[in-house]
C-alpha cells in the first residue's frame, strides 16, 4: 500500500500527521501513481521531505499533469528545451579595446 512504500523509501515510520499529508493528496484527488511519481522524484533529488513531495505534486497539477505518461513526457520536454538554450559566451568586457 502508500503507507508502506512511503516508509520504506524514506527508511523511516510515517508521523500520524504525515499519514494524513497522504490522506489529503487522495482526498484532493490525486491519484496515487501521482503520488507514487512525486515519491520517486524526491528520492531521486535525495529529499525525504513531506514538504518538498508536496511542491511536485502541486506544481505537476498546475501544469496538468495527472498521470505517470504526462510527467515522462513533461521531462522529455524540458530536457530537450534545456539542450536548446543558447550558450553564454564568457566576454572580458573589462580588458575590451
Amino acid at each position: 500500500d502508500l503507507f508502506s512504500l512511503f516508509e520504506q523509501e524514506l527508511g523511516r515510520t510515517i508521523s500520524p500527521m504525515e499519514v494524513e499529508i497522504i490522506k489529503e493528496w487522495i482526498h484532493d484527488g490525486h491519484t496515487e501513481e501521482l503520488i507514487k511519481e512525486a515519491l520517486k522524484e524526491a528520492i531521486y533529488n535525495n529529499v525525504r521531505n513531506f514538504k518538498y513531495i508536496d511542491r511536485i505534486i502541486y506544481n505537476w497539477t498546475s501544469k496538468g499533469l495527472k498521470t505517470k505518461k504526462d510527467i515522462v513526457k513533461e521531462k522529455k520536454n524540458y530536457r530537450t528545451t534545456q539542450v536548446k538554450k543558447e550558450p553564454i559566451y564568457d566576454y572580458n568586457w573589462l580588458e575590451e579595446e
